[in-house]
């Protein structure tokens, strides 16, 4: 049969897809997997791969997901095994229950049935050898999908749509119908007289995606009969163009985001210097990675990169923004901190360790442990007057006394800081300090009968100090300090 025009656009379709993978899995002697629903779509890319199979030399697989969700699924799995068997085509059933699905993972059964479809697929492949996985996607596809996106206020990648070949598990997924409209392929199908089955929950009109598809997207071609071909094209340009601005995003995600195993801290100067385009960019790729970690796939709307964006170049020092998928982000003065909310201190926490008499001895050490999970250890040494009296801020000097009290803070703390007239609140030399707002009721008062002596890191006071010309003292120095960044590192 000499095929009209729309299957000769299907055909030519798939074959300029063949030629991009064909040489190199010949050679390998690779199998395509051709995933198959029964639907027209999933059969006439079938049957186009099963035509050219003579030219591109690659032998075919097919796989049938069964979701289980509909009345008809084992017809349709029935269905598909025979029609590979008419044609030759080896062909497996995978079952897959969306049911199965953590509760607190499960984002709807649209969505759930594709994650678990994606898994089976990959574990159909595996058993087969392909590396190459066709999917029936097409232009109308392509068409609801950016719809759909818009309406959900997605960022420029989500606007691309579905893209042609992409990467994932291991797999290259092949989607050589993207350009193709839905009347064409059915155009072909009838050429070729070919049987496919129907799933009914496609009349429902209920669901959004189904809604666009019967109500909206009929009205458009009324106005542009060719909508989706259209799109399918801007589409394209629009990948491309996020291609871009992904590879300067990682640019400017490299250089001001930092990765570790409970979050990740983000350098806030380092961001706000670049382009609004690219601070969005680095921070969708940043929350991409951490809820990459095992953690259930997050779409990011534009809506939740713009919150977290505006944590940057909003006045505030101290704000937190809270984030689908239980994550929190954090503003402390010129750094963000992203990590899980069970891991994030709320900043109204206050300190856990109690008040602590220490005992001051020759090597006696004191390790506090706060509700910030911040670790503080210090580190008591004699002093014998012959190392001078000029110490960094991370260093007390004592009198030999034989104890000194180390508390978390009170309502109303003040301090007679050294060089000053009068006294200052302690909340004031930590605004000045730039510390942390959710660090502060736990960062140590060192003191002696009502007298705060040091804040260490930021202040000494008048009171307590060591006679230059005494003969013996104690030296307490800082060991380890909250590690959020290089102002409250001790020295060392």
């Amino acid at each position: 049969m000499v095929p009209g025009a729309p299957g000769r656009r299907v055909m030519e379709a798939v074959r300029r897809a063949c030629a991009d993978w064909a040489a190199v899995d010949h050679r390998a002697e690779r199998p395509w997997l051709v995933a198959v629903s029964g639907g027209v779509d999933s059969v006439v890319l079938l049957h186009t791969l099963w035509r050219l199979q003579p030219w591109h030399g690659v032998e075919l697989r097919v796989v049938h997901v069964h979701h289980g969700l509909r009345e008809a699924a084992d017809d349709d799995a029935r269905f598909v095994l025979e029609l590979a068997r008419d044609w030759g085509i080896p062909a497996s059933v995978q079952r897959v229950s969306v049911a199965a699905i953590p509760s607190r993972e499960r984002r709807g059964v649209e969505a759930d049935a594709r994650r678990v479809r994606r898994q089976a697929i990959r574990r159909a492949a595996a058993s087969c050898g392909a590396e190459r996985v066709w999917l029936a996607h097409h232009a109308d596809d392509q068409l609801e999908t950016i719809l759909l996106r818009l309406m959900r206020g997605a960022s420029l990648g989500g606007l691309g749509g579905i893209r042609p070949v992409t990467e994932d598990g291991g797999l290259t997924w092949v989607r050589p119908l993207l350009g193709v409209e839905r009347q064409d392929i059915e155009a072909y199908a009838e050429e070729n007289q070919l049987r496919h089955v129907e799933d009914e929950t496609n009349r429902f009109t209920d669901p959004l995606r189904n809604y666009l598809r019967h109500e909206v997207i009929p009205r458009l071609r009324e106005r542009q009969p060719r909508v989706a071909a259209t799109v399918a094209r801007a589409a394209l340009g629009v990948q491309d163009e996020d291609a871009h601005l992904e590879e300067e995003g990682r640019r400017v995600f490299d250089r001001c985001c930092a990765l570790d195993a409970g979050g990740a801290t983000v350098d806030i100067p380092a961001l706000a210097a670049e382009p609004v385009a690219l601070q969005r960019r680095a921070i969708k790729i940043l929350l991409s990675c951490l809820t990459s970690r095992g953690n259930p796939v997050l779409d990011w709307t534009f809506a939740h990169i713009e919150s977290v964006r505006r944590l940057c170049v909003q006045g505030r020092p101290s704000a937190a923004v809270h984030l689908p998928g239980g994550w929190v982000v954090r503003r402390s003065y010129g750094q963000l901190r992203v990590e899980p909310r069970s891991h994030a201190c709320p900043i109204s926490d206050v300190s856990t360790f109690s008040p602590v008499e220490w005992r001051l001895a020759d090597g006696a050490e004191l390790c506090l442990q706060t509700a910030e999970r911040a670790e503080w250890r210090f580190v008591c040494r004699a002093w014998h007057g012959k190392e001078g009296t000029h110490v960094t801020p991370w260093t007390l000097l004592l009198p030999q006394w034989p104890t000194v009290e180390v508390r978390p803070g009170r309502p109303g703390d003040r301090m007679a800081p050294l060089g000053l007239t009068g006294t200052k609140k302690v909340q004031d030399v930590f605004v000045d300090a730039k510390v942390p707002r959710h660090l502060r009721p736990g960062w140590p008062r060192f003191a002696r009968e009502g007298e705060i002596l040091w804040l260490p890191g930021l202040s000494r006071s008048r009171h307590g100090l060591l006679d230059p010309q005494a003969g013996s003292g104690w030296r307490i120095d800082t060991v380890r300090a909250p590690q959020v960044g290089r102002t409250f590192m001790p020295p060392g």
